[in-house]
Formats: structure tokens, C-alpha cells, sequence
């Protein structure tokens, strides 16, 4: 499909994905994800 919208997460499930379908048949996955904060330092450039 044109126009779709791709998105990259990275982080750890903390759970397993739950995939369901809508009345039309549409897949539906839903999870979530567990990340580390991370701050930009504006001094050295740099993600910590």
C-alpha cells in the first residue's frame, strides 16, 4: 500500500504480542514495550 506509515521500536516485550482481527478482518497486534530513558546532553552532542 502507498502511503503507509513505518514506524521501528526498539526496546524488550513485556509481554507476547496479542494479535486480533477487526469485524472487517483487519489485523490488529497489540503490545507493549519496555525502554531505558535516554537524555540528550547539549555539552558534548551526545545521547546518554
Amino acid at each position: 500500500m502507498a502511503g503507509e506509515t513505518i514506524i521501528t521500536v526498539v526496546g524488550n516485550l513485556t509481554a507476547d504480542p496479542e494479535l486480533r482481527f477487526t469485524p472487517s478482518g483487519a489485523a490488529v497486534a497489540s503490545f507493549t514495550v519496555a525502554s531505558t530513558p535516554r537524555n540528550f546532553d547539549r555539552n558534548t552532542s551526545e545521547w546518554k
